[in-house]
């Protein structure tokens, strides 16, 4: 048995929404780092929207983080807006 996840690494081409929703204990007890493709088309095609899952990983304590130059910055949300966003975040717990 796993006591302890300290890394998740998610692309589920669309289905990002319904995996973080069905992980609630895992994100509740071991607070692992995330690293999630927020993809608007794919979401989109899977009939949700990015700032659904972005809300519901900040509901966990979770800030979004993007690499910009080697750098880990604070990840701007209202970048999700654009119809053809696309990244790759990094979730951290605060």
């Amino acid at each position: 048995m796993i006591d302890h996840v300290g890394v998740i690494k998610i692309d589920v081409e669309g289905s990002e929404l319904a995996a973080f929703q069905g992980a609630h204990n895992l994100l509740s007890k071991s607070h692992p780092v995330l690293l999630v493709e927020f993809h608007a088309i794919v979401a989109r095609q899977a009939s949700w929207e990015l700032v659904e899952l972005y809300d519901l990983l900040k509901g966990y304590g979770y800030t979004a983080h993007e690499f910009n130059r080697n750098e880990l910055v604070p990840f701007d949300q209202s970048r999700l807006s654009n119809p053809e966003f696309y990244a790759n975040l990094i979730f951290k717990k605060d």
